[in-house]
């Protein structure tokens, strides 16, 4: 995914985050999570929906939403692993990439960091 900040094309220089930049950098981080994790039980649901459908073996059933669920952490795992209060602004970026979340919610942000996290959000969704 070209969006993830721990790939080769992450910007890696800029401004580090203000007190305040941090703390609201997280919240964001949080909210994008959180559609991740709707995103997993989104799967889930979809497999439990075909078997409630078509009465399939549960032990296959078992067996995929068990896969399902371990590649969705891996992919989460991958994906912010390396959080630190250092790589907060390129996370952002790449959930603004991902469509995790909107412009919007970078509002209360300093301009420059709005600004910088836009344009790394543009540069990966362009790479």
């Amino acid at each position: 995914m070209s969006g993830e900040p721990n790939s080769d094309r992450s910007p890696r220089s800029g401004q580090s985050p203000s007190k305040r930049d941090k703390k609201l950098l997280r919240d964001i981080i949080e909210k994008g999570l959180q559609k991740e994790f709707k995103t997993g039980i989104a799967k889930v649901e979809s497999i439990i929906n075909v078997w409630r459908q078509r009465q399939i073996d549960d032990g296959d059933i078992y067996r995929q939403l068990n896969e399902a669920i371990h590649e969705h952490d891996k992919y989460i795992a991958r994906k912010y692993e390396q959080m630190n209060a250092s790589t907060y602004a390129q996370i952002v970026a790449a959930q603004l990439a991902d469509q995790l979340i909107e412009e919007t919610d970078l509002e209360e942000l300093s301009e420059d960091m709005k600004v910088q996290i836009i344009q790394w959000s543009y540069a990966w969704k362009n790479a």
